[in-house]
């Protein structure tokens, strides 16, 4: 019997073979695709007595996490720590060495996900970015007999391992990114066969996929899969840049957050119906044929959730609201914040739901990267529990315990996904305390105080190393993690604007079915969702409070409108910003301006006195700093470069472009080509601006002043200068 055979120990470290079987079982049962594709588990029984003894080890060392034997007789830790520090001394000195074998790669993955879990953060990141380098030294070489005694296969999931290792844990600084395209994706099993479809449910609708969809070639559910973690990697990459003040106006066809629209749509486009839950039906199967084939299902449900949470986290309304408010003026438009919102709830909510499936499955689920996707939507419900709208309350309410429960799971492996969990209950503790205070009456809205932070720590895969329980606990941030509140008020009240006069017949009970996206909320989708967000006009907006500078206050309003017809409400949202513009500060707006330099030969050859002209550009940019803007000049001719050009006009967000007379003026055609060059620029870098045209070297202020009047005299609070 294997209890009979030799304890463990460090001069006996090997496992009896039978009981590496057990140990491959486990990984099938609880690690694979948990996140990493890293092994076929049919190939790995066969394969895992004949592996390197660092490679052997650091598997052990990670499975020792979710299971073992009394082989080790309690000295699992110990265990743990021999095999992960023999294992690292031997392949980091290869990695080092330039060794791009894939045992290697295999172990780096292995070790990182063990140093993970140990807590060991900045460790695991440099196991990811060694692996990660080495990978792409591997690439780039021209050998193709590098690893002809592997299989394309095996190769291929070492490939996607480190690219999800990459998306997961370092987003920021993703190496493989643009190179995971040159190789195919991991061997996929087939959808089993035949599928249970029980308690009346439709799983295949021929009236909506027949006509378009069964010509769309099925990739697999792993390529299917991994494309979406692939996104989320960039979509977590660029809300970190978001936090770190990087602003753009995310409804141009120009900005980030429309690309990752577009690659979801991509994505969604190419994925193959087999896979949709209406063909696929997950919650019909039982238990053991979940288990049975969890080659197929383990990645299924990844695809499905982070399917939903991508779009959920990039619309992510603390985002839109609050962040983007904060580092730009601009307002986002009315419709696609309404939009943005609507998305983000429907796919929080349904992030919820399929954890709540596995749940219900008891299919076990380890994988951290679905924790992270689950803590960012966790974000987006904490907000919508504060609904005034009973049903919207409640429901966002019974999601976040599904989720808190989830976590709390996750938790016992993954200290960064414990750190979300006190997060999570930190924000709810703020909550209670909310309550205790009763509202005036039911019209009045909810009003919460908390750390943007908080919500940021949410989304963010690092771990910060704070207490937030200890810091949130006192009335002041203090020490070396000082903390920035702001407000949140939402005040939702959703009706039916229908003719009031006129009442509409009652709507018929619709037919139980999963797969028509109903029971979000526990009613038809399309009357709960659709119409209560979209057709009777509420919109949800955030207005800046008056604040210190320690405390940048938004409230977020959901605001109905009354009393209007359904065709009117796209229309005539209720506008809480007002139709007139609040005047700008002292040192507000940025003001970019581009002409001929005074002394350039196209100002005389156009018959100016360039020496005047010269005194009066300078001069007069001077009194336009002087009044209160500040100002970024370049003088260029056609000889400069745009490259050039355009680097002057990066990294700020310019209320006012201005092109000189002198260009614009000109009969020369080299100087009306640098006028159409420049608009063409202006375009590009400076989508928002308005363009502003002087008519002589004096009336530089007179151009932008009329457009952007100040709210005060500015003589002793000038602009910048905006060069350097």
């Amino acid at each position: 019997m294997l209890s009979e055979s030799p304890s463990w120990s460090p001069a006996n470290p090997e496992p009896p073979a039978d009981l590496l079987s057990d140990f491959v079982g486990t990984y099938r049962e609880k690690l694979y695709f948990q996140p990493l594709p890293l092994f076929d588990p049919r190939r790995l029984q066969l394969k895992i007595g004949t592996l390197p003894h660092y490679l052997r080890w650091s598997f052990l060392a990670l499975t020792l996490h979710f299971t073992s034997h009394n082989f080790y007789y309690g000295l699992e830790a110990k265990a743990i720590e021999y095999y992960t520090t023999s294992a690292r001394s031997i392949v980091v000195d290869m990695a080092a060495e330039g060794l791009a074998q894939l045992e290697v790669l295999q172990t780096l993955c292995l070790l990182a996900l063990c140093d993970h879990i140990a807590g060991k953060t900045s460790r695991a990141w440099m196991m990811v970015g060694m692996a990660a380098k080495l990978e792409a030294l591997r690439l780039s070489q021209s050998k193709a007999d590098l690893n002809t005694r592997h299989s394309d296969d095996t190769i291929s999931r070492c490939h996607w391992s480190i690219a999800i290792l990459e998306s997961t844990f370092i987003p920021n600084c993703n190496t493989l990114t643009g190179i995971t395209g040159a190789l195919s994706y991991p061997k996929s099993v087939p959808r089993p066969t035949p599928l249970h479809s029980s308690h009346g449910m439709k799983s295949y609708c021929p009236d909506l996929t027949d006509a378009y969809e069964g010509n769309i070639q099925d990739v697999g559910i792993n390529a299917t899969c991994l494309g979406y973690i692939s996104v989320w990697g960039s979509i977590i990459s660029y809300l970190r840049d978001i936090r770190n003040g990087a602003n753009e106006y995310p409804w141009l066809a120009t900005s980030r957050h429309n690309q990752l629209t577009v690659k979801l749509y991509e994505l969604e486009n190419i994925t193959s119906h087999r896979h949709l839950i209406r063909n696929a039906p997950f919650p019909d199967q039982p238990s053991e044929d979940l288990s049975e084939h969890r080659e197929y299902w383990a990645p299924w449900v990844s695809f499905q959730i982070m399917m939903h949470a991508t779009q959920a986290v990039l619309n992510n309304p603390f985002v839109q609201l609050v962040a983007l408010r904060r580092a730009g003026r601009n307002f986002q438009p009315r419709s696609f914040l309404q939009n943005t919102v609507d998305q983000a709830l429907f796919h929080a909510e349904w992030v919820s739901r399929l954890v709540q499936m596995c749940a219900d499955r008891q299919f076990e689920v380890n994988d951290p990267l679905i924790g992270q996707a689950v803590a960012g939507c966790v974000s987006i419900l904490w907000i919508f529990q504060f609904a005034r709208d009973r049903k919207v309350s409640e429901k966002a309410k019974e999601n976040l315990v599904t989720c808190e429960t989830f976590l709390g799971h996750l938790a016992r492996k993954w200290p960064h996904i414990a750190e979300k969990l006190e997060i999570l209950r930190t924000l709810n503790v703020k909550v209670a305390k909310q309550q205790q205070t009763p509202q005036e009456d039911e019209s009045t809205s909810a009003t919460i105080k908390f750390e943007p932070d908080m919500m940021w720590e949410l989304l963010d895969p690092a771990m910060s190393g704070v207490d937030w329980a200890s810091l949130c606990s006192s009335s002041k941030g203090k020490g070396s993690h000082p903390t920035t509140s702001a407000t949140i008020r939402v005040a939702t009240k959703f009706v039916h604007p229908i003719n009031n006069e006129v009442e509409s017949a009652p709507v018929p009970e619709p037919e139980h079915n999963l797969f028509d996206l109903e029971d979000i909320y526990g009613e038809p989708f399309l009357d709960q969702f659709f119409s209560d967000s979209l057709l009777p006009g509420g919109v949800i907006t955030a207005i800046p409070s008056p604040s210190s500078e320690t405390e940048n206050q938004f409230r977020i309003c959901i605001k109905p409108v009354t009393n209007m017809r359904a065709e009117q409400t796209i229309l005539a949202f209720n506008s809480l910003f007002g139709a007139a513009t609040t005047p700008f500060g002292c040192g507000e707006v940025n003001v970019f301006y581009t002409g001929l330099p005074g002394r350039h030969q196209y100002v005389t050859s156009q018959g100016y006195d360039a020496k005047l002209v010269e005194e009066q550009i300078f001069n007069h940019t001077r009194e336009l700093r002087e009044a209160g803007y500040n100002v970024r000049a370049v003088w260029r001719g056609p000889e400069m470069p745009p490259n050039e050009f355009v680097d002057q006009m990066k990294d700020v967000h310019w209320h006012a472009a201005g092109i000189g007379f002198g260009v614009r003026g000109s009969q020369i055609p080299e100087v009306i080509g640098l006028f159409e060059e420049t608009i063409d620029i202006f375009r590009k870098e400076a989508p928002d601006a308005k363009y502003v045209f002087n008519y002589n070297p004096l009336t530089f202020l007179w151009s932008v002043k009329r457009y952007f009047p100040l709210s005060s005299d500015c003589k002793d609070h000038p602009g910048k200068d905006l060069h350097g």
